[in-house]
C-alpha cells in the first residue's frame, strides 16, 4: 500500500514537471526576424489593405509584404502608418533576411518634379498686324541684325497696351515697342505688354 502511494506519488510529480516545461515554452515570445539590408527606392504605390509596398529600385519595380511590427517613420515621425506612405515618396526599407518582408520604412519627401521652363520672351518692335490670320510681325534684334519674324497670337493671350490690360490683338498698331511673351516651341505669342510707340527720328 505504502509503495502505491510513492507510485502514484512521483507520477503526479514528473507530469507536473512536463506540464511546466510545455507552459514555460508557450510563454516564449516569438523570435523577430532577422535583419537584412536596407534599399533605398522609390514608392510607387501602397495597399494598406495587403500590407504591401511596390517600390522602384534602379528602375525595376517591386513589391514587399509589410510586417506587422513594421517601424514606420514619415518625415522624421515615428508611428505612422503604411497608409501615411504616399506614391512618389523617397524611403529607405529595411528588409528581413530572405529580402521578402519589411520590417521599417524610413520615408522622406516626394520626389520634386521638374518646373517648366519659363516662357521666352523677345523684346521687338511691332511691324504689322494681320487680324484675319491672328499673327504678328516682330522687328528685333540688335541694331545692324534686326530679323523680322512672324509670330502666331495665341487665342487666350495676355494683351495690355499702355496700361489697359484688357487691350486685343486689333490694338497693337505699327511701331510699337512691345515684349512679346513666347511659348516653349517659340511658335506662338502668349501675352503682349506695350509702351508708346517709337518716337520718330
Amino acid at each position: 500500500m505504502f509503495r502505491t502511494l510513492q507510485f502514484a506519488l512521483l507520477s503526479a510529480i514528473v507530469a507536473l514537471g512536463f506540464a511546466g516545461l510545455s507552459t514555460a515554452d508557450d510563454k516564449k515570445p516569438a523570435k523577430p526576424a532577422k535583419k537584412g539590408e536596407l534599399v533605398e527606392a522609390q514608392v510607387k504605390s501602397v495597399d494598406a489593405g495587403k500590407s504591401t509596398i511596390t517600390v522602384t529600385v534602379k528602375d525595376k519595380d517591386q513589391t514587399f509584404e509589410v510586417g506587422k511590427d513594421a517601424r514606420i517613420m514619415v518625415k522624421g515621425k515615428e508611428a505612422g502608418t503604411l497608409a501615411d506612405v504616399k506614391a512618389d515618396t523617397r524611403v529607405t526599407l529595411m528588409l528581413s533576411e530572405d529580402k521578402k518582408t519589411v520590417l521599417g520604412i524610413k520615408a522622406g519627401a516626394k520626389k520634386e518634379t521638374a518646373k517648366p521652363n519659363k516662357e521666352a520672351g523677345v523684346k521687338g518692335e511691332v511691324k504689322s498686324i494681320d487680324a484675319a490670320k491672328n499673327t504678328v510681325v516682330i522687328a528685333a534684334g540688335k541694331k545692324g541684325n534686326v530679323v523680322e519674324q512672324t509670330y502666331t497670337i495665341a487665342k487666350d493671350a495676355r494683351i495690355a497696351i499702355d496700361g489697359n490690360k484688357n487691350a486685343s490683338a486689333t490694338d497693337l498698331k505699327p511701331g510699337m515697342q512691345a515684349v512679346f511673351q513666347l511659348s516653349d516651341d517659340k511658335k506662338t505669342v502668349t501675352a503682349i505688354k506695350t509702351g508708346e510707340k517709337k518716337p520718330k527720328k
